[in-house]
């Protein structure tokens, strides 16, 4: 078989054209894993977060599962309520100081000897017909001790008797006095040794000649 192609010399490639390219720098990292202490931080905190989590989902449940507590009732000091609802005030005590010792205590005073009254129910007799006639003395003292005398001043010192200190006494008048009367005294003592005195007279209605 003829090639009526002409033939040209083999020309050798120029090798100058021929660049070698430099082989890819690899890129820092590019090749290799993350950091095995990156990678633990993760997990920790990928673990916490999970606890925390589980922890609050049951709390919530705690929460939501208890019945509510009623609250508490709030106790007053001052005051209590009746079934009705009014407060009724509750007193305060009074402390009352202990006695100082240092203080000296004032002696009550007793009561002082008095007459309060003294009387007869009638201040005449009439003696035209009898030689004793009934009378009615009546009186009322504050004191320990009472005397009644007839025909003195001090009944203490002479005493037709010792009585009460409130008392009603009848007794006979005894016509033919000296003096046509006589007088009647009681005598109170109080607790100190006082004494008071008061005295009421009677008087013998004169004589009528028919």
């Amino acid at each position: 078989m003829s090639d009526d192609t002409p033939t040209r010399p083999y020309e050798p490639a120029d090798e100058s054209r021929t660049e070698i390219l430099p082989a890819a720098a690899s890129e820092p990292g590019a090749d290799q894993g993350p950091d095995p202490s990156r990678r633990r931080l993760i997990l920790v905190v990928a673990i916490a977060g999970g606890v925390a989590l589980l922890a609050i989902i049951i709390t919530l449940a705690v929460l939501l599962g208890r019945p509510a507590a009623a609250p508490a009732p709030t106790a007053s000091p001052t005051s209590t309520s009746t079934s009705e609802g009014t407060p009724i005030p509750t007193p305060t005590p009074t402390l009352t100081p202990a006695p100082d010792d240092d203080e000296s205590e004032v002696p009550s005073t007793p009561p002082a000897a008095s007459i309060v009254n003294f009387f007869a129910w009638d201040d005449e007799v009439d003696c035209s017909g009898d030689v004793a006639v009934p009378i009615s003395l009546q009186w009322e003292a504050t004191g320990e001790r009472l005397w009644l005398g007839v025909g003195t001043e001090d009944a203490q010192q002479q005493p037709y008797g010792e009585y009460p200190l409130s008392h009603t006494l009848d007794l006979d008048y005894q016509c033919g006095q000296p003096s046509g009367s006589q007088i009647y005294t009681v005598t109170v003592q109080a607790a100190d040794g006082t004494t008071a005195s008061s005295t009421v007279t009677i008087t013998e209605a004169p004589l009528v000649v028919p």
